[in-house]
């Protein structure tokens, strides 16, 4: 996958992002197709105390419905 691919949105649990860091579920793009954007990462944490449980995950930001969204890689497929 790579910048300008063109994929679809399996799942509507992604990451819509409205200026801030903050998130919600969006069930409006399942199943949509959106242009890629970004490939990025985002930091995940499952224990803030203990830094060797902090991972990466890989996100893929898209235009999909007018809107940049930032999904899991695995969210999507390519078309």
């Amino acid at each position: 996958m790579k910048v300008g691919d063109m994929v679809r949105v399996k799942t509507g649990t992604g990451y819509f992002e409205d200026g801030e860091e903050t998130s919600c579920q969006w069930p409006d793009a399942a199943h949509q197709v959106g242009v890629v954007v970004k490939l990025a990462t985002r930091p995940h944490s499952y224990d803030s105390d203990n830094p060797y449980l902090n991972t990466v995950q890989r996100t893929v930001q898209i235009i999909v419905l007018g809107e940049l969204a930032e999904f899991k890689h695995y969210a999507v497929e390519m078309v």
